[in-house]
């Protein structure tokens, strides 16, 4: 490995690491402040909020660059790192949101003829 393929590496790292740290920390919070005792539900809701939040996060990035008199290019790493944290907590969910959620579809109600998910509790 060159000096260059590691700076690169050890710069990757200065953005994953974190983001790894933080979505983990936000998964965990939203986990215990959820009040259900459905595990599955609560993975649910523990995954949706901060992918939510880093995609909100990706959003403002250009923003307060602008704001902070920067200059704002195309594309940055800070920027992509948070967008693919924020595509790895969505991927999750919707896989677990896929993965067995059908019953919330009532096939008798619809609207424009898709299938209304409602709340059995």
């Amino acid at each position: 490995m060159d000096a260059a393929a590691l700076g690169r590496l050890i710069e990757a790292d200065c953005h994953h690491l974190p983001l790894l740290a933080l979505s983990a920390a936000g998964v965990l919070i939203f986990y215990e402040a959820r009040p259900i005792r459905d595990v599955i539900t609560r993975l649910s809701f523990a995954t949706a909020y901060p992918a939510l939040m880093l995609i909100a996060v990706t959003l403002l990035i250009g923003p307060w660059n602008l704001l902070m008199g920067k200059r704002t290019p195309t594309s940055s790493d800070l920027r992509r790192d948070v967008g693919i944290w924020a595509g790895i907590l969505s991927i999750i969910h919707t896989v677990r949101e896929s993965s067995g959620n059908w019953e919330h579809f009532d096939e008798a109600r619809t609207v424009g003829g898709l299938p209304v998910a409602t709340d059995p509790r």
